[in-house]
């Protein structure tokens, strides 16, 4: 049962979660799914996480791992979306595996958005605003994701909204 405070400021539903360093951090860019859940399943498939570094953010569903270099936003314990980071000032680097028709790619702060085309294709729609520029893909009807570039032409993140 809710206790008052709870309802008041909402819940950390990773106040119990404890981390398992051997948990492997695996982002699937067809699945649209990290580690395995994708959109709308149970955000406790995610445990293994551990408890979310921003303690007051975890409180509306916003789970910052910033060692990890990621963003994952719960509604009603739902996996919603998430975000990776590659080249931020807040999130360490994501050192886990991203995943594209079955094979592992090798993405890091300084890949360009060149050699995402050359990895993932032509993008749905391309933009560029203030010197960043984002390539939006969506693999199938379930899956679309937003690859981030700064505006040093460098990868910031994968976004899937």
């Amino acid at each position: 049962m809710m206790n008052v405070m709870e309802w008041i400021i909402g819940r950390d539903v990773t106040r119990r979660w404890l981390a398992n360093s051997i948990f492997p951090l695996v982002v699937d860019l067809d699945r649209g799914s990290l580690c395995g859940v994708q959109e709308d399943k149970p955000i406790e498939h995610l445990s293994a996480l551990g408890r979310a570094e921003n303690r007051e953010m975890a409180h509306s569903g916003n789970l910052l791992y910033y060692s990890k270099g990621l963003w994952v936003y719960e509604t009603e314990r739902l996996l919603s979306s998430f975000e990776v980071f590659f080249n931020s000032k807040e999130f360490s680097p994501f050192l886990g595996e991203i995943r594209y028709g079955g094979q592992a790619m090798l993405l890091h702060k300084d890949t360009t958005a060149d050699q995402v085309k050359a990895l993932l294709g032509t993008p749905d729609e391309e933009s560029v605003e203030d010197g960043e520029t984002e390539l939006c893909y969506s693999p199938n009807d379930n899956v679309y994701f937003v690859v981030n570039f700064n505006e040093a032409g460098k990868l910031h993140s994968i976004d899937f909204v």
